[in-house]
């Protein structure tokens, strides 16, 4: 008889399945993760870093998209907690700091922002980069580096694969800037 490769511990949540060098947490805790994240993501990328850029006097009117922003990131928000429980994705979480392989996450936060620099430029709603300036750019640039690696850190987390992660970053950061466009 073959031993299972799951193995239960002490001291381990039961939301999570620890499977040889990895810790897997269940379709249910995922979803929570994911929304939690989410949020953390919109708050930081469309209240904290917008309202620093205000206070500064770096892009005023990034706050503006406060209330687009937030009913984007919420539909998408409940579209990825539905497609965790239908699709129920293995995300592995590595014990321990060694052996994380990053390609994922990098390649994820690049394909975000590959979304977001073309459609920024393409869609007539968006400010294209050559009329915000130098400062205006920088400032916009720097708070979709550090959306787009934080969803990058969500969603590169769902696949293995370079090109899944990429192709998969950039067609959320489509869906979230056409949903944000809408809600304008």
């Amino acid at each position: 008889m073959a031993k299972s490769p799951v193995v239960f511990e002490r001291g381990i949540p039961d939301a999570l399945v620890v499977e040889r060098h990895y810790l897997i947490p269940k379709p249910r805790q995922l979803q929570k993760a994911t929304a939690a994240w989410m949020g953390l993501s919109f708050l930081t990328a469309y209240a904290v870093l917008p309202f620093g850029a205000e206070v500064f006097g770096l892009f005023p009117g990034l706050l503006e998209g406060f209330w687009s922003g937030g009913m984007a990131y919420g539909v998408l928000a409940g579209a990825c907690v539905l497609a965790i429980g239908k699709f129920k994705p293995r995300v592995l979480i590595p014990r321990g700091s060694g052996n994380v392989p990053a390609d994922p996450y990098i390649a994820a936060t690049v394909g975000s922002l590959t979304a977001w620099a073309v459609l920024h430029n393409l869609l007539p709603a968006l400010m294209p980069f050559a009329e915000m300036g130098l400062m205006g750019f920088a400032t916009l640039a720097v708070i979709n580096l550090v959306e787009s690696a934080m969803i990058g850190l969500m969603l590169g987390s769902f696949v293995r694969s370079r090109v899944k992660a990429f192709a998969l970053a950039a067609a959320f950061q489509a869906a979230l800037t056409a949903l944000f466009v809408a809600f304008l």
